[in-house]
């Protein structure tokens, strides 16, 4: 494949599509940003505060997408992200849990979750990641979004995927298929 990250935190490789691009820092946190603000639009101010407090608790490991983000493209440009979220472990004990509450606050905004498959655990690199595909749906547009979830270290670690065709579901398989943990 092509560039692979390094992540020895948590102990993990992943070779990454040399035909996508990487998303540097500065630009992920504008994406962020955007996808917070079009979240919170028209949400009661208690919700925001729960959303900002959630935010502060995620770093976001790396981000690569299928055309140069600083581009102009095609209307939708499939995005994988690696995400660590500090998790509260009082509320949060295992991945479905974890899961459950991504889906109930997504539902508290501006957009709409729901699962489109059962949870289930798929083996990555020897390791065990629950496996959520969702379809989400912010005003008139639906997209399929996959979640590969891990606690570790008092973190979800997650790969986040937004994808509308199988083509590109194909493409982020094939990256996945590369991680390994030591």
């Amino acid at each position: 494949m092509g560039s692979t990250y390094t992540n020895d935190f948590f102990g993990f490789t992943i070779s990454l599509n040399p035909t996508w691009a990487a998303i540097d820092y500065a630009t992920r946190r504008q994406i962020n940003e955007a996808g917070r603000a079009a979240l919170q639009e028209g949400i009661p101010q208690r919700t925001k505060e729960m959303m900002d407090a959630t935010t502060a608790r995620v770093d976001n490991l790396f981000s690569v997408s299928k055309y140069d983000v600083n581009k102009p493209g095609p209307e939708f440009n499939a995005l994988l992200m690696c995400l660590a979220e500090r998790i509260p472990t009082a509320v949060v004990k295992t991945e479905k849990d974890y899961v459950t509450i991504a889906l109930r606050t997504i539902n508290q905004t501006a957009a709409k979750a729901e699962l489109t498959a059962p949870l289930r655990t798929e083996m990555l690199g020897g390791v065990a990641f629950t496996v959520a595909d969702m379809k989400l749906t912010v005003g008139p547009r639906m997209l399929a979004q996959r979640y590969y979830v891990r606690l570790s270290k008092g973190y979800a670690l997650a790969l986040v995927y937004s994808y509308v065709d199988e083509e590109d579901l194909q493409a982020v398989k094939e990256m996945v298929k590369t991680i390994r943990f030591k």
